[in-house]
């Protein structure tokens, strides 16, 4: 995962006013598969919004396995309780995602980090 430090808002800023969609994306990593982004969205107001977005598959391939399940079921909680909006996807995938303000980004993204870390064991082989 990247550093929380290499969160450039300005740019992300900039990119989502330049875009066609309003919006820009910039992938910081995965680990076991689960992706973390950040980005920001242009408004009408002219002031950006942010957001931190978490997208974890639940299935790869046709093998179950319980212990990943569990393990990714605790990472949706520990997001919903901080205020996450959890989507299921078609893909068998979700989509987490939480609107902050430009100075909390780096504190977010932070502590996703940290939750993720305790979430996927260290000894994971899919690392």
């Amino acid at each position: 995962m990247r550093s929380a430090t290499e969160i450039d808002t300005e740019r992300l800023a900039r990119e989502a006013r330049d875009s066609e969609h309003n919006e820009a994306y910039k992938p910081m990593g995965k680990l076991d598969g689960i992706s973390v982004g950040v980005g920001a969205r242009a408004s009408a107001q002219g002031k950006p919004v942010f957001f931190i977005e978490v997208l974890i598959p639940f299935c790869s391939g046709s093998e179950v396995d319980l212990d990943r399940l569990e393990g990714r079921l605790e990472i949706l909680r520990r997001l919903e309780e901080r205020s996450y909006s959890l989507t299921c996807q078609d893909d068998m995938s979700f989509s987490c995602e939480l609107v902050t303000r430009e100075k909390g980004l780096e504190n977010e993204y932070t502590r996703v980090i940290h939750v993720l870390d305790r979430c996927v064991p260290d000894d994971d082989p899919r690392l």
